[in-house]
């Protein structure tokens, strides 16, 4: 009998930490934003349709603003506390998944002081798990490093390597 609740502790950790994702229920406003505040972003064709095949398949709205690194550092510590203020006074639901891109305003030809973040509404997090997510983060890190590669670019390619696997069943390592 002593052992009865820790098996069933036991049996719940394991069921819950497999998923499959269920798409989210489109009762927000889902609008897609491209916001190129930084005007780094250039064509926007592919990256809209990067962002629009994410959300079709997933339900979660995504988000991609730009700004310039002048707009957050005096105000805030990281760019992180930054990206949380921009959701929250954008976005009055948990559908959507913001990336925010900043640079300086005069980037130096030898290093472009780039940053970027990711911030994800609650309700993302069945399907936007921390391993898929941290997926897309090595993505797209490994791809705005590239020089070859616009920004734009790096995004709208980070989000087509995630797209195809993103609704697919997972196990969530951390239960």
């Amino acid at each position: 009998i002593f052992y009865v609740p820790f098996v069933l502790a036991a049996f719940l950790m394991i069921f819950t930490s497999f998923g499959v994702p269920e798409k989210l229920k489109v009762d927000y406003n889902s609008r897609i934003v491209i916001q190129d505040d930084a005007n780094v972003l250039g064509d926007t064709t592919k990256l809209g349709d990067a962002l629009e095949d994410f959300f079709n398949t997933t339900g979660i709205s995504p988000a991609v603003m730009t700004v310039y690194n002048s707009d957050w550092e005096d105000n805030y510590t990281d760019l992180e506390k930054y990206a949380y203020e921009l959701y929250v006074n954008r976005f009055y639901d948990e559908k959507h998944w913001l990336i925010v891109y900043s640079q300086p305003k005069d980037p130096d030809d030898e290093f472009n002081n780039w940053y970027w973040e990711g911030m994800q509404g609650d309700d993302t997090s069945d399907i936007l798990t921390s391993a898929k997510a941290d997926g897309f983060n090595s993505d797209l890190q490994r791809y705005l490093t590239d020089k070859s590669i616009s920004v734009a670019d790096a995004i709208s390619r980070a989000f087509d390597n995630l797209t195809p696997k993103i609704m697919k069943k997972s196990v969530d390592t951390s239960m």
